[in-house]
């Protein structure tokens, strides 16, 4: 009515073409997302602002906590990724994806909270990082009642909202009003009040023989005498054979060792195999804690701190990638809730992670699970007796002395918590007393929502400037030579590089990194590169591939990729036009 322009597309069982300009596509296949874009391309038509409606869920239907969480992801997360994909291979100008939900964010407390379209915030965060070209912000609201006058009400607002670009990236619209998230600073002091622990109390860690469980269990053992249950999805091996592991070197050995510690420390272990998912595995493992100890007086939940596997950038991002994040701080805390429904606990703590509230190049899954532990907690509480508390843990260096490793994963935060002060801090949570989420951030957190949100870099007088060209200024003394480039993608590459970093030259086997460039300049650079060469690189590429000859090499290659392809794809066709 506006005079836009408007395309929609609707899900259905495969992509089609309806009456212009309206589509449908298989929410679940990234596949559909390509072809959209290649007809929209075909017919020279070009977003600048996508609505995604696809979480806005009116659906009353009776279904499970783990179903209501599956149907959410299809419509919601992956949905959202596979479009970002699907952007990111075409080289998309600028434009903006407004993720629009309902009853996400709890605001006004009489919301009825639907936490598992808290996932969408991972996309929402980490896309933006990756692709410095999108914007994306989460719009949640209350659907209204069908009147027809309120629809109109509604739609008004969500248009108002849309074409607002100076807004926030996390909003809520409730009863006429519009609320952005903010985080105010509280530093909480260790001794302020009594701990909750008990001396010799049962203490359930789940996740516990991992590094940071191990580090809490020892913790716990020195602060109370506890009596602890650790458990892993492996477990440990039996305990007559613990002597033998102890002479190979192992991660088993490992924690075999530092479990006995906790022995001569004076706490009582049991170790136990449990998969968080799994309802028949923990509802055992609670009721073997009951008869071995009688109680059980507070939990950790640690489940979902996963490997490297866990972590891509948002290109090579796989549903298979996914799953094992959303298996374990998804699905998991279904059943955690269901197994401890009836158990007066002291406290129940949910490890998150300062993704959810940062992002993190790499991170979309990941972030996108520990908001919905955060949403989760927040649901939990409005009715639970035992309140639970989500923890956003900034890293963890599990030894004083441990490295920090130097890749794009790494590049969500440069500061890390030494043992003592994670354990400081989670004795001052743990004091703290009634608290639904708590973000625990080594710096300053609004310098870095700045720096990773707002994509902004502080300038000299303290405050924020958005990133730019930088004045140009002469190539600094490297350990290698300066070596011009040779051909035209060496060429536009390197011109890149220097509109970005203002340095008047730059050899083709010059280090991005020893430049002076740092991970949000890295994504200006693979930003312009995909829009100049049309082909998309990942952090992950850029941060295994920093110089200029490398990069060009793997265009390059790319190109006779796709050239083989069509010239072998026309012979074929002319071949099978051949008499025989």
């Amino acid at each position: 009515k506006e005079g836009h322009e408007v395309v929609t597309v609707n899900p259905g069982k495969s992509f089609s073409s309806l009456s212009a300009p309206s589509y449908t596509i298989d929410q679940t296949r990234p596949g559909d997302y390509e072809a959209l874009l290649g007809k929209l391309q075909e017919t020279n038509w070009s977003p600048t602002h996508i609505i995604h409606l696809w979480s806005l869920d009116t659906d009353n239907e009776s279904l499970t906590g783990r179903e209501l969480f599956d149907r959410a992801q299809a419509a919601g997360f992956y949905s959202v990724l596979y479009l970002a994909q699907a952007l990111g291979r075409r080289g998309s100008e600028r434009l903006e994806i407004a993720v629009i939900s309902n009853q996400m964010q709890e605001v006004t407390g009489d919301e009825t909270l639907r936490p598992e379209h808290a996932t969408l915030l991972g996309p929402c965060k980490v896309i933006p990082q990756e692709y410095p070209e999108i914007t994306c912000r989460s719009i949640d609201v209350v659907i209204p009642s069908c009147t027809t006058e309120e629809t109109e009400k509604f739609a008004r607002q969500l248009i108002l909202e849309v074409q607002d670009t100076s807004s926030a990236e996390t909003i809520a619209h409730r009863g006429g009003y519009r609320w952005t998230q903010q985080y105010e600073p509280v530093r909480l002091k260790s001794n302020q009040c009594p701990t909750r622990l008990r001396e010799g109390g049962t203490y359930l860690i789940i996740g516990g023989l991992g590094r940071i469980g191990l580090t809490l269990a020892e913790y716990l053992a020195k602060k109370s005498n506890a009596r602890l249950v650790l458990t892993g999805r492996s477990g440990l091996p039996p305990r007559d054979t613990w002597e033998e592991w102890l002479n190979v070197q192992s991660e088993t050995a490992s924690r075999i060792e530092r479990v006995l510690n906790l022995e001569a420390l004076g706490a009582d272990v049991r170790v136990f195999k449990a998969n968080v998912s799994d309802r028949d595995e923990m509802r055992a493992l609670v009721d073997k804690t009951l008869q071995e100890f009688g109680e059980l007086n507070g939990v950790i939940y640690l489940a979902g701190l996963l490997g490297d596997a866990s972590f891509s950038p948002v290109p090579e991002t796989t549903k298979a990638q996914c799953e094992p994040n959303f298996e374990a701080k998804g699905r998991g805390l279904y059943v955690l809730e269901e197994v401890l429904d009836g158990i007066e606990l002291d406290f129940c703590i949910l490890f998150s992670s300062l993704a959810s509230v940062l992002g993190g190049l790499g991170f979309t899954a990941y972030a996108a699970a520990n908001a919905f532990v955060d949403a989760f907690v927040r649901k939990h509480n409005r009715t639970a007796r035992t309140l639970w508390v989500s923890e956003d843990w900034d890293t963890w260096l599990v030894r004083e002395d441990e490295p920090h490793s130097m890749d794009f994963k790494s590049t969500q935060s440069d500061l890390n918590m030494t043992p003592a002060q994670a354990t400081a801090a989670f004795q001052a949570i743990l004091s703290a007393g009634a608290l639904t989420q708590v973000v625990v951030s080594v710096g300053d957190l609004q310098t870095r929502l700045e720096r990773w949100i707002k994509r902004e870099l502080p300038s000299s007088n303290g405050t924020a400037a958005t990133v730019a060209k930088l004045t140009s200024h002469p190539r600094p003394g490297l350990r290698n030579a300066f070596v011009a480039p040779r051909g035209e993608t060496e060429q536009g590459i390197a011109e890149i590089w220097q509109e970005v970093l203002g340095i008047e030259m730059i050899g083709i086997y010059d280090n991005f990194f020893e430049l002076g460039g740092h991970s949000l300049l890295s994504t200006q650079v693979i930003s312009r590169i995909r829009k100049k060469f049309h082909e998309d690189i990942s952090v992950r590429t850029f941060f295994t591939s920093p110089t200029i000859a490398d990069l060009a090499e793997i265009i390059v290659q790319r190109r006779v990729e796709q050239v083989d392809s069509a010239t072998l794809s026309q012979l074929i066709s002319e071949v099978r036009q051949l008499a025989d």
